[in-house]
């Protein structure tokens, strides 16, 4: 169902977004597989948290251009099996122009096993939440092991040992010499 004067026209998943400034297009590089590598699921732990560039983006327009708008609409990341992992909630207002595009960012992605994720784009009608697109995504993971690192490394090209791995106590430090050197845990 559609509600007056608002209509959906495509849903995109991209990781790189580039608009014209002049002309207000948009250029788009689509993602259609993610090849992700990703450490070893502790036991016990639906997932990992991987880290992403992934923006939805979605384009709305006037049914009749000189009849303006609203709508609510959202955005569902959904895994293999159908649960969702992520949601986008926008409003799109189409009072003051003939389109509009939303973007919505997913900086992380949860991720359990994998397969075909899917982007899920819904309208709210009168009757609830009604899909109006549905665009699959492969996600490709190389399972890894996690190792852990103990020792001191020095992240000075110029330093002795530099990039080596020393004898230390269970942290990675970083050292350098005179103004500025600051030292740090890094977890990884």
């Amino acid at each position: 169902m559609a509600a007056p004067g608002v209509a959906h026209a495509w849903t995109v998943l991209a990781d790189k977004i580039v608009v014209d400034a002049r002309t207000n297009n948009v250029v788009l590089c689509t993602v259609e597989q993610a090849n992700l590598t990703l450490p070893a699921v502790p036991a016990g732990a639906r997932g990992i948290l991987a880290k992403t560039s992934f923006e939805v983006i979605t384009l709305w327009y006037r049914v009749d251009s000189q009849k303006p708008g609203r709508r609510d609409t959202r955005i569902r990341l959904l895994n293999p099996d159908g649960d969702e992992l992520a949601v986008s909630l926008q409003k799109v207002d189409l009072t003051a122009a003939p389109r509009q595009r939303c973007i919505a960012s997913f900086p992380r992605l949860p991720v359990g096993r994998e397969g075909v994720f899917w982007v899920v784009t819904e309208v709210k009608d009168s009757d609830g939440w009604n899909e109006v697109s549905r665009v699959p995504f492969d996600v490709k993971v190389n399972w890894v092991t996690q190792v852990a690192l103990t020792g001191t490394v020095s992240d000075s090209p110029t330093s002795p040992g530099a990039g080596r791995l020393a004898d230390g106590a269970g942290t990675t430090e970083k050292k350098g010499r005179g103004k500025g050197a600051r030292g740090g845990r890094v977890n990884r």
